[in-house]
């Protein structure tokens, strides 16, 4: 017989929570959100079932949680005899199947429970995940708008589009962000037979996005701050800050390299690793400056958080003295008060791009799909080397 447990959601908090399904297959968990609910002090973690008392919801909980797990363990059986291959979501599909729920479901426990099955995203996509369901709670709550899988419409889109941007005062592009995850979340919920909702497909149905100019750094800033005298405190951000500008990759793919992914190829040093938000494989030529601190810290670099980063690659840039002007839609800025983490990968990529390497190759390092998106990414051209080939020929008379 297979091993069902149950187990609550938030089992700290003070109020209702939801009570999960889990089980293991093969070395992976599958979970099932049930659409039942207790008071984490009235749960039983031992026998995982709401305690003894007279009230007559609790019997009925626990009657409802015995139907599951005796659905579960069905379910379980039938995929390991049958032909159909055991999967965390097949196991999922069976068991709603079975407990009639496929169409009952709401818009709201899909959500949560599509969040926790993701576990291959990156921090910062399920980051976005979670926010997008807090806004969408926020929405319905404030506007009184109730958020169904059929109420998701222009409408809808209109309304929710005037409380993110006017109400809470974002922008464009957080708009967007909110959008696209919801559009992800429709469009799961539709292939699992849970609405026939397409409005969500239509053309007013817009992921708005809005590019701004951002900055990178020059080799000969990059270079300063390499050079620079900076406190202990400080070392480790440069280090850290100084890899992401000469190998292009994200602060998330830090962790990924030690001693079992370097390797020499050609006489060059490289890095493989498998990059976290997109799970493409990539190789990356390791510089000296780069090699020299993955060695300065035994090939295990310190964890270092995005936030903290943030901030103390703005005063390391101040301390280096980068108070270049620079100027995009939103104002005029001085470097060292705007630069974050991620300039240091799309330092990598514009710089090389204005070396001459050609888009494709660069691409292979940073995982970009298409030319074009690269080419909006950098927000840079060659028309500077252009320029100097000209001042070059300028005068030459051609015979």
């Amino acid at each position: 017989m297979p091993s069902i447990n149950f187990y609550l959601k938030d089992p700290k908090a003070s109020k209702e929570t939801r009570i999960y399904l889990q089980t293991l297959y093969a070395g992976k968990k599958c979970k099932y959100t049930t659409n039942l609910r207790a008071l984490p002090n009235e749960w039983n973690f031992k026998k995982q079932r709401i305690k003894s008392t007279n009230r007559s919801s609790n019997h009925k909980l626990n009657r409802e949680l015995q139907k599951i797990e005796i659905n579960a363990s069905i379910c379980y059986n039938n995929l390991i005899t049958g032909d159909t291959e055991f999967t965390p979501e097949t196991f999922r599909l069976a068991l709603h199947n079975s407990l009639n729920q496929t169409k009952s479901i709401e818009f709201f426990e899909f959500f949560e429970e599509y969040i926790t099955n993701q576990k291959e995203l990156a921090k910062s996509t399920i980051t976005d995940y979670n926010q997008t369901l807090s806004t969408l709670r926020l929405f319905e709550k404030e506007v009184k708008y109730k958020v169904l899988f059929s109420s998701i419409t222009l409408e809808f889109y209109d309304k929710i589009k005037g409380f993110i941007m006017d109400k809470q005062g974002y922008s464009i592009n957080t708009f967007g962000k909110r959008i696209k995850v919801l559009k992800t979340i429709m469009r799961a919920s539709k292939d699992r037979g849970l609405h026939n909702n397409t409005d969500y497909e239509k053309r007013d149905f817009k992921v708005l996005s809005k590019t701004y100019k951002k900055p990178y750094l020059k080799l000969e800033e990059i270079d300063l701050i390499y050079k620079c005298d900076l406190n202990k405190k400080h070392d480790k951000y440069r280090d850290m800050f100084l890899l992401l500008c000469n190998l292009g990759i994200r602060i998330s793919d830090l962790p990924q390299i030690n001693k079992g992914n370097i390797a020499k190829i050609k006489g060059t040093n490289t890095i493989s690793i498998k990059m976290r938000k997109t799970n493409k494989q990539v190789t990356i030529p390791a510089n000296p400056i780069a090699m020299q601190i993955i060695e300065k810290y035994n090939y295990e670099l310190p964890n270092v958080s995005e936030q903290i980063l943030n901030k103390e690659i703005k005063n390391i840039c101040k301390i280096a003295g980068l108070d270049r002007e620079f100027k995009n839609e939103k104002g005029k800025f001085k470097l060292h008060d705007i630069v974050t983490s991620h300039d240091g990968r799309r330092s990598f990529a514009t710089n090389c791009y204005l070396s001459g390497i050609p888009a494709s190759q660069i691409m292979e390092i940073t995982g970009h799909k298409t030319e074009s998106s690269f080419l909006r990414y950098i927000q840079e051209t060659r028309t500077p080397q252009a320029l100097e080939i000209f001042k070059v020929f300028e005068g030459i008379e051609l015979k």
